[in-house]
């Protein structure tokens, strides 16, 4: 849901299927958006400075498996290094863009 966390990070697992997928649909499909709107208990102030992520839906012989990751970018890396945010719109414009 929009303006929420990712709840959990994980691998592919099963996914229910409300009716029947066709029998010759295969593939994998890649989603990237929004992953985190919060970090260390601090809401970001706007919605762009949210952490993304990618979700996976893989799709065989009749099933469904879906996977979701949130996206480990440098500024997330060192922010949970620091133990607090250090980008946000707030920031300087020139270290927001290095």
């Amino acid at each position: 849901m929009f303006g929420r966390n990712l709840e959990r990070e994980h691998g592919f697992e099963l996914l229910e299927v409300e009716g029947q997928l066709p029998a010759d649909l295969g593939g994998t499909l890649y989603r990237n958006g929004p992953g985190l709107f919060e970090l260390m208990g601090r809401r970001y102030s706007h919605p762009f400075e949210g952490d993304g992520a990618i979700t996976a839906v893989r799709v065989q012989a009749g099933t469904a498996r879906g996977a979701s990751r949130v996206t480990q970018s440098r500024g997330l890396r060192e922010e949970r290094a620091a133990g607090r945010m250090l980008y946000s719109m707030g920031a300087p414009r020139l270290r927001r863009l290095w």
